[in-house]
C-alpha cells in the first residue's frame, strides 16, 4: 500500500512538474512574442522618423531650387529697360529703329548672362558649332522674352519653343505671378521644367494683361538630382527618388 501511494506521489509531482514547466515556456514565448512585437514596433517607428526627417529635408532642399528658378526669370520679368522694350514693341513709346535697337543690344545679353548664371544656358556644347551645321542640334534650355501669344522675340540660343509653357500658364488663369510647369519629357528625353513669368509695359501693374512673357527652360541635371542626396546618409542601399502623380499612377523622375 506504501509503494502504491509512492508511485502516486511521484506520478502526480512530476506531472505537476511537467504543468509548471509547460507554463512556464508558454509564459517564456509569450514574453518573448512580446519582446519582438514591441522591437518591431520600435524599429518601425525610428524608421518612419527617419523617412520623415529624410522627406522633409529634400522636399525643402528642392523646394529652395525651384524658388531660386522662379525669382530669377520674375526679376527679368520686373526689369525697367525690358519692359520698356516691351512697351515700345507694342508702338506705345514710338522710340525709333536706333532707339528700339539700343534697347535690343542691353537685353539679349543680359538674358545671356542670367543664362550662364542659372543654369539656363544650356547643355549643348557650342564648340565647332559651324562645322557641325548639318548636325541638328537639341534645344534644351534657355531664356526668352515672348509676345502674349508665347511667340519668342528674342532668346538665347538652343531656347526651345516656348508656346507650350505660355498656352499652359494662361490655362492656369493665374494670371499674374511666376509659375513652373514640369518636370516634362524634354529634348532627347532629358526631363525638363519651363518657368513662366508676366512681363507688363512700363506703365502697368499687375492688374494689366500681360504684354509679354519671360520663359526659362531648364534641364534637370546631376546639380538638381544631388538635392535628393540626405547629408550624413550611412546606408548603403537607400536611394531617394522624385516622383509625380499623374493620373492613377506615379511616375518617377
Amino acid at each position: 500500500l506504501m509503494t502504491i501511494r509512492s508511485e502516486k506521489n511521484i506520478t502526480y509531482k512530476s506531472a505537476l512538474l511537467i504543468a509548471v514547466l509547460m507554463l512556464f515556456g508558454v509564459i517564456v514565448l509569450s514574453m518573448t512574442y512580446q519582446f519582438a512585437k514591441y522591437e518591431e514596433t520600435r524599429e518601425r517607428i525610428v524608421w518612419q522618423n527617419r523617412l520623415s526627417v529624410v522627406l522633409n529635408g529634400r522636399a525643402e532642399a528642392v523646394s529652395q531650387w525651384i524658388e531660386s528658378q522662379k525669382k530669377t526669370v520674375k526679376l527679368l520679368a520686373e526689369n525697367t529697360t525690358l519692359r520698356l522694350y516691351v512697351s515700345n514693341n507694342k508702338s506705345d513709346l514710338g522710340l525709333d529703329d536706333t532707339g528700339a535697337a539700343v534697347l535690343e543690344d542691353f537685353i539679349l545679353p543680359l538674358l545671356n548672362d542670367r543664362a550662364a548664371q542659372n543654369g539656363f544656358s544650356g547643355m549643348i556644347n557650342e564648340t565647332n558649332r559651324n562645322i557641325k551645321a548639318n548636325v541638328e542640334r537639341k534645344l534644351v534650355s534657355g531664356l526668352a522674352l515672348t509676345n502674349k501669344e508665347g511667340e519668342i522675340i528674342l532668346a538665347t540660343n538652343n531656347m526651345p519653343p516656348t508656346l507650350n509653357a505660355v498656352k499652359a500658364y494662361l490655362a492656369s488663369d493665374l494670371n499674374e505671378g511666376t509659375m513652373m510647369i514640369g518636370p516634362y519629357e524634354g529634348a532627347a528625353g532629358l526631363p525638363s521644367i519651363s518657368i513662366v513669368s508676366p512681363v507688363y509695359k512700363i506703365d502697368d501693374d499687375t492688374e494689366s494683361q500681360a504684354s509679354g512673357f519671360i520663359v526659362g527652360v531648364r534641364v534637370l541635371d546631376e546639380t538638381f538630382f544631388d538635392l535628393l542626396l540626405q547629408p550624413g546618409e550611412m546606408s548603403q542601399t537607400a536611394a531617394n527618388f522624385l516622383v509625380h502623380k499623374k493620373g492613377n499612377f506615379i511616375h518617377y523622375i
